[in-house]
């Protein structure tokens, strides 16, 4: 009976991670990197403000591999605007540093690898964030799911956009990590 259960979940998520992985990476050509494909993109400008507010930018044009889970402006809407004028106080960038760096993993994490995570970790996976804390990854209903401590949630959007320093995933929800 265990056996049978377990065939079911297993059938379940690799039908569930069908449609992520049949997903294209998109690798831009023109050796651009996380932060200059953001910057083109239209939808992240307060992404970008505030990786230049937390004096994160040269390490995310330079560096890497970084994967991005980018909040669009959309994303920052939905949070109450006291709260992120609060967060670029300046008696607040290290609380504001901590939020944008919960959304950067170092390392190439593509669609393909987090589904891999999940399905070899019974059905969710946690990444390390440049903050030092730890995200958790599921699926539900063929999508994946980020979770905060918080149990915050947010989806990816528009996945897997290979650049020459990592990867970027545009989310719709700006997690908090604490």
């Amino acid at each position: 009976m265990k056996k049978l259960v377990l065939a079911i979940f297993l059938s379940f998520m690799v039908c569930s991670t069908c449609n992520i992985w049949a997903q294209s990476t998109v690798i831009d050509k023109n050796n651009n990197t996380v932060l200059s494909f953001l910057e083109n993109t239209n939808t992240h400008h307060t992404f970008l403000k505030i990786v230049n507010a937390t004096g994160l930018y040269d390490m995310l044009s330079k560096n890497g591999p970084f994967t991005i889970l980018a909040p669009t402006d959309a994303a920052f809407k939905k949070i109450n605007a006291g709260t992120l004028e609060t967060l670029f106080l300046r008696e607040n960038q290290d609380k504001l540093k901590s939020v944008i760096t919960y959304h950067i993993i170092p390392g190439n994490v593509n669609t393909a690898s987090i589904s891999k995570a999940i399905f070899n970790n019974n059905g969710e996976a946690n990444f390390k964030t440049l903050n030092g804390a730890t995200i958790t990854v599921f699926i539900r209903e063929g999508i994946l799911v980020f979770e905060g401590p918080k149990g915050g949630e947010s989806l990816i959007e528009s996945p897997d956009k290979q650049q020459s320093n990592g990867y970027v995933h545009s989310v719709d929800t700006l997690i908090l990590p604490n």
